[in-house]
């Protein structure tokens, strides 16, 4: 069960999902009633409470997600101590859930509590430090903080390419937010050239069919949609759209927001938006950082 909910990632695909269904009821009960019997909680305790909150929050289940990370800060803090790695990456855990529902205030909070614990017990130097800086910056980022944010993005994208070199899909993940910044700013000529190397270096790295790359598809798309260029902006959505059905299925909210971002784009342009059918309990707009 634990290599399991090791395996599941933060954006679980269609495939993925059915694959771990059948455990999932397996952890919920060993985090539910037998935290302590884990053998290295030192390890292991941390990773039940992630895998099933990765498996809710994934699929845009936010509550049932929160649920699960709040459990693991308490079983983590009282089984381990509130020193310890495992507390901080679970505070991690509910701080980007809380920036993905906007919920901002409580999340800088957590960010800033968890980059403070990390630092303290793993060094500056560390990939998990780099991942806290990152995220730390997209909530600012989703605040308009632009001037926060910035210096925070190079300072993870620098270090991860101090750790991992200049081929890794987390330089690419730095590559992909910081373009995604300076599009926002209107920084245009700036963000084309990171955001096509950071869809290269993931394409190269993971393959066409993965939701890394569909997301800097998406925001490859976004890019040129703000520019108004329609006309390039517009297979990349379609790309993006199929991408995320066959990855993620029609009712995930990233499949949502591409749905919306095609439709509007065709209505600019003058366009039938394009028709397809998704269950009435989905109709209600979703949105992820």
């Amino acid at each position: 069960m634990l290599e399991i909910a090791k395996q599941i990632p933060t954006t679980p695909t269609l495939e993925k999902i059915a694959e771990v269904t059948p455990a999932i009821p397996h952890l919920e009960m060993m985090s539910r009633e037998m935290p302590d019997d884990i053998v290295n909680l030192e390890e292991d305790l941390g990773w039940v409470f992630t895998g099933i909150g990765r498996f809710y929050e994934g699929q845009g289940f936010y509550a049932l997600a929160e649920d699960s990370y709040e459990r693991g800060l308490k079983a983590t803090q009282e089984l381990l101590g509130d020193c310890h790695p495992s507390v901080a990456f679970s505070i991690h855990n509910l701080a980007s859930l809380y920036n993905l529902q906007g919920r901002y205030k409580e999340a800088e909070l957590l960010f800033k509590q968890s980059l403070e614990l990390m630092q303290k017990l793993l060094g500056d130097h560390h990939p998990s430090v780099a991942t806290s800086i990152n995220n730390l910056a997209l909530l600012y980022n989703s605040q308009e903080r632009y001037e926060d944010a910035e210096p925070l993005f190079k300072q993870a994208l620098a270090l991860r390419q101090e750790l991992f070199g200049d081929r890794h899909p987390s330089v690419a993940q730095g590559l992909n937010n910081l373009a995604g910044l300076y599009q926002l700013q209107g920084r245009y000529e700036e963000a084309e050239p990171l955001s096509k190397q950071a869809l290269a270096l993931r394409q190269e790295l993971l393959g066409d069919l993965h939701p890394d790359v569909a997301t800097s598809l998406d925001n490859l798309a976004l890019l040129y949609y703000s520019q108004g260029r329609y006309e390039e902006a517009e297979p990349l959505f379609k790309r993006v759209l199929v991408q995320r059905q066959k990855l993620l299925g029609d009712q995930h909210p990233d499949t949502i927001t591409m749905l919306d971002n095609l439709a509007e784009l065709q209505r600019l342009q003058g366009k039938s938006p394009t028709k397809i059918t998704l269950p009435f309990s989905f109709l209600e707009p979703f949105g992820k950082q």
